[in-house]
């Protein structure tokens, strides 16, 4: 429909937000990428992701999500 308003959704615009906040701020790169670092390195032992649910006392936590690999991607400048 020629009439119709194209609007974006909030995932999509904030992921549009940081990867060009990313190209200009080095800040923002690294902490994405230390996010993900810190994930991979937690998800990838069984003691280590057992030790991650250990520190939440209610036992209400689930494993940390990885930054996947199609969004949040930021060049280095």
């Amino acid at each position: 429909n020629p009439t119709a308003l194209y609007v974006p959704c909030s995932k999509h615009s904030l992921d549009l937000v940081l990867q060009e906040a990313g190209r200009e701020v080095l800040l923002v790169a690294d902490s994405l990428q230390f996010v993900k670092d810190v994930a991979n390195v937690i998800n990838e032992s069984a003691k280590r992701t057992s030790l991650f649910k250990s520190l939440f006392l209610d036992g209400v936590v689930r494993k940390p999500l990885g930054i996947c690999e199609t969004r949040w991607c930021v060049p280095r400048p």
